[in-house]
């Protein structure tokens, strides 16, 4: 087994200043604010961004509590940028940022503005997130020549995904996560323990426990389908990210990388026009006038 970490935007790339990419999933929202990028280097190559920070949507006033931790440490915020596989909760988020701040510049960023090729029959319908994640994999390694990669995103669902040596995305494979999978086991099941997946690395095997046999079991079986599923693909660079990598990452066989928010740093890596973004560089077309008044915008 061999293990990288790295941040995908750890490169010549930086997005623009004051800028909020939210990750909104079926269980969290990750907020990531783009000032953080250019500290990459000096807080290691193995560390999340400490501008980085996930939020619990069914847990009370989230949306406040992201409003304000964005307040506390952003330097200044010109955009916010929401992609969601999750309308009810990019809608409330939405909401509330224009209730405290009217004025506020608040884009969502859709498929179409993801500037990833597919093969597939109808890409509008898979999660914005994965196309997101595919987008960043080229972010990981500028300047070198593109390779066929597999992307594992390990959150709520753990999505298994290819990407090949074009740059195409070319679909991929959808499991639970493991709190998933561990809340059905739950179900109809007196007395099942909860499991504390970053609580240790080592497994035992086999489990002397409740506990030992429930995390054998599942990060055995995720391990298992990620290094089936990047050996079918056929691919020697395999990209993981999300909430559940760190857990998961120990106990791939193949050799790997850890990339922490990939989803966010697409979300910045995409051109949402705006007037704090009215100078997007010279390959990009100008901005419409008619879409830079509107503070709710699709982007």
């Amino acid at each position: 087994m061999s293990v990288q970490a790295s941040h995908p935007s750890a490169a010549s790339w930086q997005p623009p200043g004051g800028i909020v990419a939210v990750d909104l999933g079926n269980t969290a929202a990750k907020v990531l604010i783009s000032d953080a990028l250019a500290g990459i280097r000096p807080f290691g190559s193995d560390h999340a961004s400490p501008l980085s920070r996930s939020f619990a949507i069914d847990a009370g006033p989230w949306t406040d509590e992201a409003i304000d931790w964005v307040r506390q440490h952003a330097s200044a915020v010109h955009q916010w940028r929401l992609a969601s596989v999750n309308r009810g909760a990019a809608s409330r988020l939405q909401s509330d940022i224009l209730k405290r701040f009217p004025s506020a510049d608040v884009v969502r960023v859709v498929h179409d503005r993801v500037p990833v090729p597919s093969d597939l029959a109808a890409p509008q319908r898979i999660g914005i997130d994965r196309l997101l994640c595919a987008f960043a994999a080229g972010l990981a390694d500028p300047g070198a020549p593109r390779r066929a990669t597999t992307l594992v995103d390990a959150g709520s669902a753990v999505t298994v995904d290819f990407l090949d040596d074009q740059g195409i995305f070319r679909g991929g494979a959808i499991l639970p996560g493991l709190n998933l999978q561990a809340r059905s086991l739950a179900t109809g099941t007196d007395l099942l323990p909860q499991i504390d997946w970053a609580s240790e690395t080592s497994l035992q095997s086999p489990g002397k426990d409740t506990v030992a046999a429930i995390r054998l079991g599942i990060l055995s079986g995720v391990a298992g389908a990620i290094d089936r599923l990047a050996t079918r693909y056929g691919t020697d660079r395999v990209l993981i990210t999300g909430g559940d990598a760190t857990a998961i990452a120990p106990h791939l066989s193949v050799t790997h990388r850890v990339c922490h928010d990939m989803v966010g740093v697409g979300i910045l890596a995409c051109r949402c026009w705006s007037p704090s973004e009215s100078a997007s560089g010279p390959t990009d077309p100008p901005p419409d006038p008619a879409d830079a008044t509107p503070t709710q915008r699709h982007c």
